[in-house]
């Protein structure tokens, strides 16, 4: 019964604003700037003004404030709303009057983010089409699944994305998104195509998309009071939203998630740490291990960037660059350690199944120091969390699901596991002369594989006890339960680490796929977003250059996903970019001068700047040729040392300089 009100209040609360106009924005400055103004608006044809606030919207101080009238001649009376401090309404009020003054004075010197008032204007039909449209969007609820809801949302965060972008002021999808979208899907066949959402008319689209945008408002609004500790108490109201996070905007939850980071950020000194990769005796991961795991956290809860990396007998200058390029070192170190901190699935050793893709905890290692191991991966997956640089690491749900309060299920074993997860059902299906005849064959008992190769006995002196016929389901249900558990030590202490970094429970906000691409980026390359992310310096209007920074990206689109990872990693020092671009810095291509050997060059790299310095190429082929050479022999910066590098880079700022140092280094193919 409660659930019905709630739902029915959604509904209700959705369907208020104007469907058919799209309103006008009136907005301070982001971060606001201490001033005082009077805003006014008028619109002769609305019979009324549905006016709503960003939910974004606020102020620090109680002196600060903002009045709302309906003309200049009530200046003397009480004005229709006062909104000081955090106040301002958080649902659609409706103002009788074509008119609307908006008055606010602030002098705090606090950064807060401001304020933004959107302005629809209101008819008495349009009153009574939304009506309408609450009865209606409450008989279509029942038509909707859960697969087709999450479909949806997903939809409107990709769609948000590509109209705000990583420019938003407010991370938060303001009630004017609402708006694009229902107008977007009315003119454009976005839906059409979709497989899921397809077959659904655009119009019970339109509809329920303003109900889960309703529903992410009201949970989120709700998520500060919540003890999100108890995710997985099912009568608990943090264990009652895991059941529909998936069913949230993710604009939402991060708006929450990213308030939770500023106010748990570290602002003093940078830390520092000092590697050095002509250690042979000793690899980067266990450097690293003494100077991050045994150190005091604090230091490294910074949101631009955990620490400073200098690498002993290099000259290379940290502005970024290299402490990406360590992440991604010491992430491959763990795949590549003995013993190997992360393993290459059964899937990937087998080559059948899905996900062969995906690396597992190694079960064996369960030492103090092994457990600190997997600790420190955690505070690298803190660590992402804070800065939004993505790990190159391919977990699978089994890791992720734990870490959101969600337990791992059989067909999470089955993703890294499908041949044995198989044999499993066959085995139980078998009748009892075939299953007699497989069981001596196999010589089957009561004991595991695990993903290391290990066994385990499932009970006591299971290697001496047979499977009979009659054992199977139990032995069954033993074995899944094994397999399902065998890293619960790791991915513990994985929790523990990233607990160090980013109050774990705070993760509960977002299902296990949302966190994957949070930490580790988007897995495929997508060079059509990278183009909408990119600045190109060094061209002019010319039909000439144009054609050549086409040519330039009709080269990328022709590589392949692990090719184009290459590429992203030799200009900037990851394997994956943000999902949408969301949070990414901009790549800058600087085309370079024509010259008689530009052919020869090879493409150069200042990834702490996320720059590529492109030789005018004479053609697809060779253009292709060079950067493949480049992206695959140069995926250490600076390995090579010069005694004068530091004074290079300096000098580098100019293109004369970068010319220069072009035909010094035409063998270097990064610079930073």
């Amino acid at each position: 019964a409660e659930t019905g009100r709630f739902t029915r209040a959604i509904v209700r609360r959705a369907m208020e604003l104007p469907m058919d106009r799209r309103g006008r924005v009136i907005e301070s400055a982001h971060p606001i700037s201490p001033e005082r103004q009077n805003l006014a608006h008028d619109d002769r044809d609305a019979e009324a003004l549905v006016l709503v606030f960003d939910p974004a919207s606020g102020f620090a101080s109680s002196s600060d404030f903002l009045e709302l009238r309906d003309s200049f001649e009530s200046a003397n009376r009480e004005p229709i709303l006062r909104c000081t401090a955090m106040d301002f309404p958080r649902r659609p009020l409706v103002l009788e009057s074509k008119i609307l003054f908006v008055h606010y004075w602030y002098t705090s010197v606090e950064p807060d983010w401001g304020f933004r008032l959107t302005v629809y204007p209101d008819t008495a039909q349009g009153r009574r089409n939304r009506a309408a449209s609450v009865k209606l969007a409450a008989r279509e609820q029942v038509s909707w699944s859960r697969a087709a809801d999450e479909r949806l949302v997903a939809c409107m965060d990709a769609r948000m994305r590509e109209i705000r972008g990583a420019t938003m002021e407010s991370p938060y999808a303001s009630t004017e998104f609402a708006h694009v979208v229902v107008l977007d899907w009315e003119k454009t066949d976005l839906l059409a195509h979709d497989p899921v959402l397809g077959s659904i008319p655009v119009e019970h689209c339109v509809r329920r998309s303003m109900i889960l945008k309703w529903l992410s408002v009201a949970l989120v609004g709700m998520l500060p009071l919540i003890d999100l500790t108890r995710a997985d108490d099912p009568v608990a109201i943090a264990g009652l939203y895991a059941k529909v996070d998936s069913i949230v905007m993710g604009a939402a939850k991060l708006e929450f998630f990213e308030r939770v980071l500023r106010e748990s950020e570290y602002h003093g000194d940078m830390a520092e740490i000092e590697l050095n990769r002509l250690n042979m005796r000793k690899p980067l991961l266990q450097q690293s291990f003494d100077e991050i795991v045994r150190a005091n956290p604090v230091p490294f809860r910074r949101n631009d960037r955990a620490f400073r990396v200098r690498f002993v007998g290099e000259g290379s200058v940290d502005d970024g660059g290299l402490y990406r390029e360590a992440l991604s070192i010491l992430c491959r170190e763990m795949r590549s350690a003995d013993p190997p901190i992360l393993l290459p699935s059964p899937n990937a050793i087998s080559g059948i199944g899905e996900m062969a893709e995906k690396t597992v905890c190694n079960p064996s290692l369960s030492s103090p120091r092994d457990l600190a191991m997997y600790e420190m991966l955690g505070m690298f997956i803190g660590i992402s969390l804070r800065t939004k640089n993505y790990l190159d690491i391919d977990l699978p749900s089994m890791v992720w699901k734990p870490l959101v309060g969600q337990e791992p299920t059989l067909s999470d074993l089955e993703l890294i596991d499908s041949a044995g997860v198989n044999s499993i059902r066959q085995l139980t299906a078998l009748d009892e002369e075939e299953f007699a005849a497989v069981a001596e064959s196999c010589q089957l008992c009561f004991t595991a594989v695990l993903s290391d190769e290990s066994e385990i006995p499932l009970v006591t002196n299971g290697a001496e006890r047979q499977v009979l016929w009659r054992d199977r389901r139990l032995f069954a249900k033993l074995w899944e339960k094994a397999r399902i558990q065998e890293s619960r030590q790791q991915v513990e202490a994985i929790r523990r680490g990233v607990n160090r970094i980013v109050p774990s429970h705070m993760l509960h906000v977002f299902t296990w796929r949302e966190l994957e691409v949070r930490v580790c980026g988007a897995p495929d390359v997508d060079i059509d977003e990278l183009r909408r992310n990119t600045d190109v310096y060094g061209s002019t209007s010319s039909a000439d250059d144009a054609s050549f920074v086409d040519l330039f990206w009709r080269v990328l689109q022709s590589l392949e996903n692990p090719q184009r990872a290459a590429f992203l990693r030799f200009v900037y020092g990851r394997s994956r970019l943000a999902e949408g671009g969301e949070g990414a810095e901009r790549f800058e291509l600087h085309l370079l001068r024509q010259s008689a050997d530009s052919d020869s060059r090879l493409p150069v790299a200042r990834t702490c700047l996320f720059q590529l310095h492109l030789p005018r190429y004479s053609c697809a082929a060779v253009m292709r040729e060079r950067i493949l050479y480049a992206i695959t022999n140069c995926e250490d910066m600076d390995a090579d040392f010069m005694p004068n590098a530091r004074d290079m880079i300096a000098r580098s700022s100019s293109s004369e300089s970068l010319t220069e140092m072009e035909n010094t280094t035409d063998s270097s193919c990064a610079l930073q």
